[in-house]
């Protein structure tokens, strides 16, 4: 072996343990990831309802369009 390869494998001895250490940490992250997506399927199956959607009578819609109206017109007279 040259003196390349020696110093390969001791850096590679030395990193062994980190490697490892990362690996288990690894494992115990994906176990909380998969614990996070069992409890978000169960959320998300028994909790999602569909928005309500409110309905504005024509008369509201009405009183709104002319109000707005006016606010442009106050401005166009305000701007000239």
């Amino acid at each position: 072996m040259c003196h390349n390869e020696l110093m390969t494998n001791k850096v590679l001895q030395l990193l062994q343990p980190e490697r490892k250490r990362l690996l288990k940490k690894r494992a115990c992250l994906d176990a909380q990831i998969k614990r996070l997506d069992a409890a978000i399927a169960v959320l998300g199956s028994k909790t999602a309802k569909p928005a309500k959607t409110r309905k504005m009578s024509a008369k509201a819609r009405a009183k709104i369009a002319a109000a707005q109206k006016k606010r442009w017109a106050l401005w166009r007279k305000k701007k000239a």
